[in-house]
């Protein structure tokens, strides 16, 4: 399972957005929350859904830029985002460990940070991974013929239709969508169909014949 669930807007407590959360998490690697919607799902509920193994992985995107205690999110998610170009990454990943979760790095499109940087501080932090935006697939090419080893995340989640399997076909471990199932009035279905989408992308570089439709 290649699919993360990104909650991109704001969710307000006890909203349809956050028990919709219980009911998609399941069917997807993990979940991706933006700062405006970790309030609004709810640190118990990320700990109740976390707790009861409907959610496999949570990353806080906070693209942090310096050392912070992040203590309280411990229980409820796993992986806390960093900016490429924080002025201290070492200092930054530092405190995100320190606080019992792992870092990852965000890079922006047109990050100044080069291909060598991007794989010389994925292996000095031991960074859980990159989360690179879905205009540059490039960038992860070209980090993976430079035998970068760790977890990519391309970041889908604000395009309406994505094509969907050309992030893995490029190198990355996970494919991030967010703004079609956060916009549908039938979210699971748009989800399954997503699921499916996906698959028949990863087979224009896989090979794979024969699939079958989403039920």
């Amino acid at each position: 399972m290649t699919l993360l669930l990104a909650i991109t807007a704001p969710v307000a407590p006890g909203a349809k957005g956050a028990k919709v959360l219980g009911i998609l998490a399941p069917m997807v690697s993990g979940v991706v929350l933006r700062p405006q919607s970790i309030a609004g799902v709810g640190l118990d509920e990320l700990v109740r859904l976390r707790a009861e193994g409907l959610l496999r992985l949570a990353i806080a995107d906070l693209a942090l830029d310096s050392p912070a205690d992040l203590r309280h999110l411990r229980d409820a998610v796993d992986v806390v985002t960093l900016a490429a170009t924080a002025p201290d990454l070492t200092a930054a990943a530092e405190s995100v460990r320190s606080s019992g979760l792992e870092p990852a790095v965000k890079v922006p499109v047109g990050c100044k940070v080069s291909v060598e940087e991007l794989v010389a501080a994925s292996r000095d932090l031991r960074f859980w991974g990159l989360v690179i935006d879905g205009r540059d697939l490039g960038l992860i090419r070209g980090l993976r013929s430079s035998h970068l080893e760790a977890r990519i995340a391309v970041d889908f989640s604000l395009e309406v239709r994505p094509r969907l399997g050309d992030g893995i076909c490029a190198g990355a471990s996970y494919e991030i969508i967010g703004r079609p199932l956060e916009e549908s009035g039938n979210p699971l279905e748009l989800l399954k169909a997503l699921i499916y989408e996906q698959r028949v992308g990863m087979s224009r570089c896989s090979g794979q014949q024969g699939l079958q439709g989403p039920s």
